[in-house]
C-alpha cells in the first residue's frame, strides 16, 4: 500500500529528526 508506506517513511523521518536533535551525533552516524 503506497499510502501506508508514505505514512511509515514520514513518521522514518520524523523519529530520525527527533534523534538528531536530542542526542549528539557518533562518528558512524556523521559519516553516513
Amino acid at each position: 500500500m503506497p499510502f501506508t508506506n508514505r505514512l511509515l517513511a514520514d513518521a522514518s523521518d520524523v523519529v530520525a529528526a527527533w534523534h538528531e536533535r536530542s542526542t549528539p551525533p557518533t562518528p558512524s552516524e556523521a559519516a553516513t
